[in-house]
């Protein structure tokens, strides 16, 4: 009993102490009076005090992790709602913390990450050479800010902007890197694609040339200058000349009108033709004129690009070659392909509008004994002085054309009757037997002529016109050269026939 009895008065007395404690209006002369043995006061004292003290604290933490449980909540939503993706290293590079952004950017589980080292995630190199100098420099107490490519296991690589952030638990120290993450991948991908057509714009060898809807001119690159020879400034503000009337010859032979270039932008949105131009300095010059009409995304006209080839060494050689296929590489007359070209032209002129057409077929007389005493050089210097001669008496529209060796024959168009056409062939005997002065000698020769003629009716071709001339030439000569002769049908050519055998 007395035992029993002992912890109901210990009990008492300390409930007595704790109304002590909770109110301060207790009296001890009751606390005392209850105490038994007298021992066991100081213990109880110290009992309730601590426990007091204890009760207190632990009522504190609590409303402290209560305040920190609803603060991490609140960090927890706020990190989750924010576009950047977030994440929290510790100074060994370990994630401590991720949000959901941060997980599909890298296209991992967040127990891929969390608790895993940065080197694992983005693997041994890329975290030498671009993490970790950049976290050095933020554990050493820097914010540092980046863009860089990395690599993820599915949709390829992406382009990161990256934040670096000291982070403090508590204290001064640094415990770890707040990290901020945004993908700028198509920023990076739209910049790349805008600074390859500046490089390309810039660099290109073929002119660029940017106007507005009306064709003025907004943008250009140094090609375009270098093929106009005007400066830029010159330039920016002004059409291109494609664009103005009577600038140049569009379409090569077949002229195009300004109108007519407008027209097609508007009905298909591009055009494409030669123009023939006239640098600053006079030099004239082809190029080869791409014009394209640039629309925003609701379809609405913003621009034209214009890309200028230049082909002016493209058609020197064209002309070149032209000039090869269809003109003496001596005189500089038309060769034999081109002359029946021209011939069958006016011999269909003739037959359709009527008029007159006379073909005159010439040899040289003497050329050579020139050519075997003065050698071949002499002799080709007096070809090339005679074809001057000859296109120096003819009228601007007639063809006059080497055939090879020392003949040569004139196309003339409508020349009238022979009464007319007898004046015109005395000046070519003429101009052909004056004496022309060659490597310190006077040569003289003479020339014989053909003349065979076609009028609307005629049935004649070009080949047997050409074999008319011919024998009328040599008519000419059997008379004693240095003449003309016209071709009379029925006149015997067995003596040209049987010359042209031996």
């Amino acid at each position: 009993m007395r035992d029993g009895s002992g912890r109901v008065a210990v009990w008492r007395a300390a409930g007595a102490v704790l109304a002590v404690g909770w109110s301060g209006a207790a009296s001890a002369e009751p606390v005392a009076g209850l105490i038994e043995p007298a021992w066991l006061i100081g213990p109880l004292l110290l009992l309730v005090v601590t426990f007091l003290i204890w009760n207190r604290r632990l009522r504190r933490e609590v409303v402290q992790r209560r305040a920190a449980e609803q603060a991490l909540r609140r960090y927890r939503q706020v990190v989750s709602a924010t576009q950047d993706s977030i994440s929290l290293i510790d100074r060994n590079a370990v994630y401590l913390l991720v949000n959901e952004s941060y997980l599909r950017i890298f296209e991992r589980r967040y127990d891929d990450i969390v608790g895993h080292s940065a080197r694992e995630l983005l693997g041994a190199e890329t975290f030498e050479r671009v993490v970790a100098p950049r976290l050095a420099r933020c554990l050493a107490g820097e914010t540092v800010n980046y863009q860089a490519w990395f690599e993820r296991p599915s949709t390829g690589r992406c382009y990161l902007d990256v934040i670096y952030a000291p982070y403090r638990d508590q204290g001064t120290e640094i415990d770890g890197v707040l990290v901020s993450v945004r993908d700028i991948t198509e920023r990076r991908r739209a910049e790349e694609a805008r600074q390859l057509a500046a490089n390309v714009f810039t660099h290109a060898r073929e002119g660029i040339v940017i106007t507005d809807p009306q064709g003025v001119i907004v943008d250009l690159n140094a090609a375009f200058v270098e093929i106009t020879g005007e400066s830029r400034e010159t330039l920016l503000g002004r059409r291109p000349a494609v664009l103005e009337s009577g600038a140049g010859l569009l379409g090569g032979s077949d002229a195009v009108t300004v109108e007519a270039i407008w027209t097609t932008l508007a009905d298909q949105g591009h055009w494409e033709g030669e123009f023939w131009g006239r640098r600053r300095g006079g030099e004239s010059y082809v190029a080869m004129i791409t014009m394209t009409a640039v629309g925003d995304e609701a379809g609405a006209l913003q621009h034209y690009v214009l890309l200028y080839h230049d082909i002016t060494a493209l058609k020197l050689q064209q002309r070149r070659l032209e000039q090869a296929a269809h003109y003496d590489g001596l005189t500089g007359l038309p060769n034999r392909a081109l002359l029946f070209d021209r011939l069958e032209q006016a011999m269909t002129q003739v037959q359709r509008r009527g008029g007159t057409l006379a073909l005159v077929y010439f040899d040289l007389d003497g050329f050579k004994a020139v050519n075997d005493g003065l050698g071949h050089e002499a002799g080709d210097r007096l070809l090339a002085g005679l074809a001057v001669r000859m296109r120096g008496v003819l009228r601007e529209g007639d063809t006059v054309a080497r055939l090879g060796g020392d003949e040569f024959v004139a196309v003339l168009l409508d020349p009238g009757g022979i009464a007319e056409l007898a004046p015109l062939l005395d000046r070519l005997l003429e101009a052909l037997s004056r004496p022309m002065p060659i490597t310190d000698h006077l040569v003289q020769v003479s020339a014989s002529l053909g003349v065979s003629c076609f009028k609307q009716g005629d049935e004649t071709t070009p080949d047997l016109l050409l074999r008319r001339a011919d024998q009328a030439m040599y008519q000419a000569k059997l008379a004693g050269k240095g003449r003309y002769r016209f071709f009379t049908p029925g006149v015997d050519d067995a003596p040209r026939r049987h010359a042209l055998a031996g």
